[in-house]
């Protein structure tokens, strides 16, 4: 394991560039960029330089660190080349660092789970049955990029699963057609702030092909831990500082919730506006918070399920987004 370390920051102000050079001797290189929470978007932008020249080559720790959290309409998945292995799995990013895969808290974990029909005949319908493991936190739950259309159902008491319907998917045999016989499903969640360091993280899934027996799939691990070993720290980081962010202190509770939550603004707020989208983008709520440091949310005739808010002013900025889940 050779990492290159260089303990160097660099602070850009707008539309500044720069460029950096490094010799090519098999290292792996990280560069991230810092930027001010939800400027301009949720994301981290990050590259990783890996086996790069001549030299004893490093390889496998692109994976081990997050990959670009990026914005809602983005998904970035690097997956290393495999000759046989089982077409059914599930994997996690980042993996984390060292023998123990430690992954610093705060960080979303990034789920991909994938399935082949490898049967005699055409899949008509294909069900994921994903129980997560209790130390994730639901109300961070984010749907990624899948193959097909899925219906998505919350279910469960303590340790919440997730279901999602590939219905009328026509998944073709991989006898009959090797390419259309894959698809996969993605989705990212964060592990709760307070679980101690050295906590596991496990999760493992279920996929039925219409009406036979489930076919299980590995078990992912990752260890939630602040104390990153020496050696395993980012090869140098840039950070990138844009002071714009117009955001607010916004507290949503409960979440979930299953009849009303609070909508609370902890300052002399400038909200005027509460909208609330379902997980199809659909406007369900579009409601006027005016003058007000409270606001008691009605779920009304909304089905279970993930819902997206967001809070703008009066001059239509956003001020605050995120989610809520009602069960």
């Amino acid at each position: 394991m050779r990492y290159k370390q260089s303990a160097k920051s660099f602070k850009l102000i707008a539309g500044d560039s720069l460029v950096i050079n490094v010799t090519a001797l098999g290292f792996t290189y990280r560069l991230e960029a810092d930027q001010v929470p939800h400027f301009p978007s949720a994301s981290l932008p990050s590259v990783t330089i890996e086996n790069c020249g001549t030299g004893a080559a490093s390889r496998l720790f692109v994976n081990q660190m997050p990959q670009n959290f990026a914005a809602p309409h983005q998904e970035k998945i690097c997956l290393p080349i495999r000759d046989s292995y089982d077409p059914n799995d599930k994997s996690v990013s980042p993996s984390g660092v060292g023998a123990n895969k430690l992954v610093k808290h705060k960080v979303p974990l990034d789920y991909l789970i994938r399935f082949q029909n490898t049967g005699t005949d055409t899949a008509y319908t294909v069900v994921i049955i994903d129980t997560l493991d209790q130390n994730l936190d639901l109300s961070t739950l984010e749907f990624g990029a899948s193959s097909h259309k899925y219906k998505i159902e919350f279910t469960g008491s303590g340790k919440p699963i997730l279901k999602f319907t590939f219905d009328k998917i026509n998944l073709v045999d991989s006898f009959t057609n090797e390419p259309k016989s894959h698809g996969f499903v993605s989705f990212k969640i964060t592990p709760y702030d307070s679980i101690p360091n050295g906590t596991l993280v496990k999760n493992s899934a279920d996929i039925y092909f219409d009406f036979n027996l489930p076919i299980k799939t590995n078990t992912t691990q990752v260890s939630i831990d602040d104390r990153l070993p020496t050696g395993a720290t980012l090869s140098f980081v840039t950070t990138v500082k844009e002071q714009k962010a117009n955001y607010e202190a916004i507290y949503v509770y409960p979440n979930p919730f299953n009849t009303t939550t609070n909508f609370e603004f902890v300052y002399n707020t400038k909200a005027t506006q509460l909208i609330v989208y379902n997980i199809n983008g659909e406007l369900v709520a579009n409601e006027n918070v005016a003058n007000q440091t409270r606001y008691q949310f009605h779920r009304n005739n909304l089905s279970n399920g993930m819902y997206f808010y967001v809070i703008q002013n009066k001059e239509g900025e956003t001020i605050g987004r995120g989610k809520i889940v009602l069960q």
